[in-house]
């Protein structure tokens, strides 16, 4: 009863309702025998593309190559660490980089504190607990995405006068970074960090095929940043 209740609910609720209800659609057309074989296969089709966009190992797939873009650095060294706001787990990898290496951290692209003042006081004082100086930390918060983040980014190392700057990021986002860094003539080493498949040793389960939310969720940061290589390698 577990697996079939299991079963039932992927496809139950979306995505996996969006393939039920195609798969639906098709089966109705052929049992009407109505004409329009090639509506028939498109919905079939279109039900096996969401499928396959919400498992995971279609959503890691698409993950783990944009994962390997960008090696890990070995002993990363530099005179300033640059953490990039985003999804993905960023912060405490910077923190513990920081706390390695002794020199000042930057937050990148957190816009949203300039609603929320007592949210960045609590930040600033969360990190001065975890040992980082008042003085060795910077919060940026006007910049909106990575072209902007790089782009402050650049004008406080040039204003600080700092030349070896870390720029740490998830590792899916990476590659749209190092890519933003050349553009913007901006000579910075990636520090790529929260791995989500590269090196996880996933091993695969029955459910992990199923049309689920967080698989198309997955999907949907990895085709983002697909995208965002492409317009960002033609527009900027």
């Amino acid at each position: 009863m577990f697996v079939l209740k299991k079963i039932l609910a992927a496809f139950f609720i979306p995505p996996g309702l969006f393939v039920t209800l195609l798969a639906g659609a098709a089966v109705w057309l052929l049992i009407k025998k109505r004409k329009g074989i090639k509506l028939l296969v498109f919905l079939f089709g279109l039900a096996v593309f969401v499928w396959a966009l919400s498992s995971a190992p279609v959503s890691d797939m698409l993950t783990r190559s944009l994962e390997k873009a960008v090696p890990q650095p070995k002993n990363p060294r530099g005179d300033v660490i640059i953490v990039l706001h985003g999804t993905g787990q960023r912060l405490g990898p910077a923190v513990s980089l920081q706390s390695n290496l002794k020199i000042p951290l930057v937050l990148c692209g957190y816009n949203y504190l300039e609603e929320y003042p007592e949210e960045e006081a609590r930040l600033r004082r969360s990190l001065q607990a975890s040992g980082i100086p008042a003085e060795m930390l910077i919060i940026e918060t006007e910049s909106r995405d990575t072209l902007e983040n790089i782009r402050f980014a650049k004008a406080i190392c040039r204003e600080r006068g700092f030349v070896s700057p870390l720029v740490v990021t998830s590792a899916f986002h990476s590659r749209r970074v190092r890519l933003t860094c050349r553009k913007q003539g901006f000579k910075a080493v990636v520090v790529p960090v929260s791995y989500t498949v590269l090196g996880q040793g996933i091993r695969y389960r029955w459910r992990d095929w199923l049309p689920l939310a967080e698989g198309l969720y997955k999907t949907s940061l990895a085709l983002n940043e697909y995208l965002g290589l492409v317009f960002y390698g033609i527009a900027y």
